[in-house]
């Protein structure tokens, strides 16, 4: 995997996905944010671009996004993330993972770790009890 801390190395690509860390469910203003894109085969190391930004990298972000596709999982929480920033969430296209899910099978559980694995193959990180609990005590953009 390849890691930028410069947005406009995603430039090159159609489509990048979004994740953002905020204060919390009720206070969704933005701590950090990343972007990831994919070029060729997703499973090389060399086809995935990666990087984590502060919430001072938010106007560049509105920038890139104008008339962009960006993948999300959860728009129901990002795009009120996006509004509380000030950002027009009309002015690009948001595909959400998430519904997509949820319009595939509506049956089948929609969360990330569990779509990766069923239907990627991908064994995302798990942490334990402790880590969770240690991450709501301390400032999260210490702990990332």
């Amino acid at each position: 995997m390849q890691k930028t801390t410069n947005i406009s190395a995603f430039e090159k690509f159609e489509f990048v996905s979004l994740d953002f860390e905020t204060e919390g469910i009720i206070d969704k203003r933005v701590l950090l944010f990343s972007m990831a894109a994919v070029t060729g085969d997703w499973r090389s190391e060399k086809a995935v671009l990666s990087g984590v930004f502060e919430r001072d990298q938010l106007p560049n972000l509105k920038k890139f996004l104008k008339e962009r596709r960006v993948v999300v999982h959860n728009f129901k929480f990002d795009g009120q993330v996006l509004l509380t920033e000030g950002f027009d969430i009309l002015k690009f296209q948001a595909d959400d993972t998430a519904l997509m899910a949820m319009l595939l099978n509506e049956n089948k559980v929609i969360n990330l770790k569990t779509r990766a694995k069923e239907d990627l193959g991908i064994e995302m990180h798990e942490y334990s009890k402790e880590d969770q609990e240690a991450f709501k005590s301390v400032n999260k953009k210490e702990f990332i």
